[in-house]
């Protein structure tokens, strides 16, 4: 199997995966899968603590692949992308399912993917077709990700939509690209919806007029808040041209600069420039530390909150509140609405694996 990028000592995520733009996959989606196969009774290579201690970590994309690859040999299951895929939990798509499940309608969810993607994985790009009344949601992998992962991709979109809006088998259809690992009605029968092989791409399609289904965890207020700060998170996962000092600092924070002390001449500092400069280079780029902190800040909290393993005083602690009273204004800033109101709402569904 080709790989993406030189092996790596194995998914740990103790050890934060070193800045690149090499492919890579969040530490949510990875313990999802951690997660997974343990209970396969695959153990990993290294021990690992729960990933929710470091929300914005990073895991290599080949070691996702390796992994994946591994699991399909040793429990001798061809559809293990598959079964992955149908199980992860909305804890898996971490930040960027939140933003896809409280959307008001099936449209929004389609919408917060393409601009949230990367923030589960850069093993891919995302498009989309509108076509003979069918919208086609299309994966185009990189080269060298294994049909596993296509197949688990594919199949947690189609799990999360029938999650989140509760689609019939009769309205949605995927189709892969590659030929089948197993026969078409094990694949139907897993994915309780039409399958195709050899086509000419890797998609999704739903009917139009499902785009305007209300998910069951929609929340109008909840999304806009979150979708007015969770572009700055995307900062630190996609390299782009237009914004190379905001990625840097968004990369230091958490890493080089703890959130709890959030220190501006620190990243400047390390991006050898004076304070002054990197302010001036943040503006050019419609940004600025404040935000790329509070943004940075708000992921940290919110998953922490919603896995449900942390005090509240701790969390506030980590990304540098000392009081709880102030860390709930921020939360309300955040998010529109209290700590407690959000992991009541959402902490339910909020898992690694769905049971």
């Amino acid at each position: 199997m080709a790989m993406l990028i030189s092996p790596d000592a194995g998914l740990d995520p103790r050890r934060p995966c070193a800045p690149s733009d090499s492919p890579s996959v969040s530490g949510a989606y990875a313990e999802a899968l951690r997660t997974f196969l343990l209970k396969q009774g695959l153990a990993w290579p290294e021990p690992s603590r729960p990933v929710e201690a470091i929300p914005a970590h990073r895991v290599p994309g080949s070691t996702f692949v390796r992994v994946l690859d591994d699991a399909r040999r040793n429990l001798g299951d061809p559809l293990v992308g598959l079964h992955f895929g149908i199980r992860a939990g909305a804890a898996g798509y971490g930040l960027m399912g939140v933003a896809a499940a409280t959307a008001t309608s099936l449209r929004d969810t389609i919408r917060h993917l393409h601009r949230f993607a990367s923030l589960t994985s850069t093993l891919g790009d995302l498009s989309s077709t509108a076509q003979s009344g069918f919208v086609s949601l299309i994966w185009n992998p990189l080269p060298g990700v294994d049909t596993a992962v296509v197949e688990a991709t594919l199949a947690g979109w189609v799990s999360f939509a029938r999650h989140l809006v509760g689609a019939s088998a009769e309205e949605i259809g995927v189709t892969f690209a590659h030929r089948p690992c197993a026969t078409r009605q094990r694949y139907e029968q897993l994915l309780e919806c039409r399958v195709e092989f050899d086509a000419s791409t890797h998609s999704v399609s739903v009917p139009a007029d499902l785009l305007e289904a209300r998910p069951r965890l929609a929340d109008g207020n909840l999304n806009a808040a979150i979708g007015n700060w969770l572009h700055e998170c995307t900062a630190a996962v996609r390299p782009c041209p237009h914004r190379p000092t905001a990625r840097r600092v968004a990369l230091l924070l958490g890493t080089r600069i703890p959130l709890d002390t959030g220190d501006m001449n620190a990243a400047a500092d390390a991006l050898h420039v004076s304070t002054r400069t990197l302010q001036r280079r943040l503006s050019a780029e419609s940004t600025s530390f404040r935000q790329l902190l509070d943004a940075t800040r708000a992921h940290h909290a919110i998953v922490r909150l919603l896995r449900g393993r942390t005090p509240l005083m701790q969390v506030g602690v980590e990304v540098g509140f000392s009081e709880q009273s102030s860390l709930c204004r921020a939360f309300r800033r955040w998010t529109g609405c209290s700590p407690l109101s959000l992991r009541r709402q959402l902490g339910r569904v909020y898992h690694d694996v769905r049971r």
